[in-house]
């Protein structure tokens, strides 16, 4: 693998999980979402959508934090959005309340791949009225075909594979 941003090797294997331990990817997704806010100005941002499952440096970052996840994983009143992948459709909630109306959003993920699921996040994060200002991920798979999915938000990531 290489990094398109000069910052660091990932040793390639034919397993992209044995690529990075578990527990190094919130720490790479929080660099990722650094950079993208610091690019965006930290004033400029309000909250972050987190399709990851672990989140480490939202209060470093002075920004909220909203969770999205399959739907019945949360407690509260939820919103709910269908979006379609490459197989199907799928579907994710976040807590109704979570972002506000003009809420300035960094959604952010380990992985690009389709870009299904980012979709889906950034539809509901416009549906309950916030404005995405970016994605952030750790990985962008680049022989897949997402980037025409998202032309109006800025992407960033780390390191990008060029084939499997």
């Amino acid at each position: 693998g290489r990094d398109v941003h000069g910052r660091g090797r990932v040793h390639r294997h034919c397993d992209l999980q044995r690529d990075l331990a578990v527990a190094d990817l919130p720490v790479a997704a929080d660099r990722a979402v650094h950079r993208l806010v610091f690019r965006a100005g930290p004033s400029h941002v309000a909250q972050q959508l987190r399709l990851d499952r672990e989140v480490l440096e939202a209060d470093r970052l002075g920004i909220g934090v909203a969770l999205a996840r399959k739907p019945g994983k949360l407690p509260s009143k939820t919103a709910r959005v269908e979006y379609k992948l490459e197989y199907g459709t799928d579907s994710l909630e976040v807590h109704a309340d979570a972002i506000n109306k003009g809420d300035r959003v960094v959604i952010v993920d380990d992985l690009i791949a389709t870009g299904g699921t980012l979709a889906g996040a950034c539809k509901v994060v416009e549906q309950l009225g916030g404005e995405v200002v970016g994605i952030s991920a750790v990985i962008d798979l680049s022989f897949l075909p997402w980037r025409d999915k998202f032309t109006k938000y800025d992407v960033n990531y780390l390191i990008s594979y060029d084939s499997e």
